[in-house]
């Protein structure tokens, strides 16, 4: 079966090709057939390349996981989630775009297939910044933690998130379209609305994901410093003690 991308690229002869003098158009006319070009190529990449790997590593991850020492905490667990979100998200890209080799797109096509993958990767980034909370509480908070860092909790916050984000992702079905030759999937701005909030929440995971990258760096350089001190400390009381 014929590419429709290729054929896309091959219909239109641009002006590179021939000795005229270029204008305005044409140099827009360029700059477009090399986008459509490098999103071609780069799709090739991403669904025949980039997805199975992802796909595999993320099933190896979850095999080590379950054979972990750490299976019964909350830690392994958000790990465990991140990695079936991770698989999944790659997944959803590799018949995304398997869907456009084989037929074409549709609005209810592009619909599904972005709300599923910003459902899972969004998922996927909240855990990130849950994992790093919770290895805060087990560092400041040993005895806490043992309560707190439990896989039973770690299961209820991983539904939590993931039934906010479901409930989120579903409004994203209604902002893409197809276009009219079924290549691609477009924005649609009928519903501002919806986008501007999803707008908000993602503008929110980057703020809150920048400033637990922070914390985690301050306290990290808290941490080390205590240690040093802390073995400083302990090397003169032996010192003294052998004396």
């Amino acid at each position: 079966m014929e590419d429709k991308n290729i054929t896309l690229l091959n219909t239109t002869e641009y002006p590179m090709n021939s000795s005229q003098n270029w204008t305005s158009v044409d140099y827009d006319l360029e700059a477009t057939y090399m986008m459509l070009e490098a999103s071609y190529y780069l799709s090739i990449i991403r669904s025949k390349v980039i997805a199975p790997l992802g796909i595999l590593f993320s099933v190896l991850s979850l095999i080590v996981l379950q054979k972990s020492k750490l299976s019964d905490t909350s830690f392994s667990f958000y790990l465990q989630a991140i990695a079936f979100c991770d698989g999944c998200y790659f997944t959803v890209d590799f018949i995304f775009e398997l869907v456009r080799y084989i037929s074409s797109y549709t609005k209810w096509v592009c619909g599904v297939g972005k709300a599923f993958s910003y459902l899972f990767s969004v998922t996927s980034y909240w855990l990130i910044v849950t994992v790093s909370i919770d290895r805060f509480i087990v560092i400041t908070r040993p005895i806490k933690a043992k309560i707190l860092s439990r896989r039973k909790i770690g299961r209820m916050v991983t539904s939590v998130i993931f039934f906010i984000m479901l409930g989120l992702s579903s409004t994203v079905i209604w902002l893409f379209d197809a276009t009219t030759d079924g290549l691609d999937c477009v924005f649609t701005s009928n519903h501002s609305t919806l986008y501007f909030i999803i707008s908000i929440v993602d503008v929110l995971f980057m703020v809150v994901f920048m400033v637990v990258l922070i914390f985690n760096a301050i306290f990290t350089i808290y941490s080390l410093r205590k240690q040093a001190k802390d073995l400083q400390t302990l090397t003169g009381k032996l010192s003294i003690l052998n004396k």
